[in-house]
């Protein structure tokens, strides 16, 4: 269903009281993102996981040549 090497990078644009992570990937061949934080150990919190707009998609595309 996913591709397991999904590309993370940290989010650093917003002052976030949590660290948030940006990651993306294709899954069933659509382009995905999703916003997530780990604020305690063990736990994930998913912000956000939708399918990747142009500039998301072309960036993808971009790092995995």
């Amino acid at each position: 269903m996913c591709n397991a090497a999904m590309r993370v990078r940290e989010n650093t644009l917003k002052a976030n009281l949590s660290r948030r992570f940006v990651g993306s990937n294709t899954i069933e061949g659509r382009c995905m993102v999703v916003v997530y934080c780990c604020p305690a150990p063990e736990v994930t919190r998913i912000i956000s996981f939708k399918k990747a707009n142009d500039r998301e998609r072309k960036k993808l595309e971009a790092l995995s040549l």
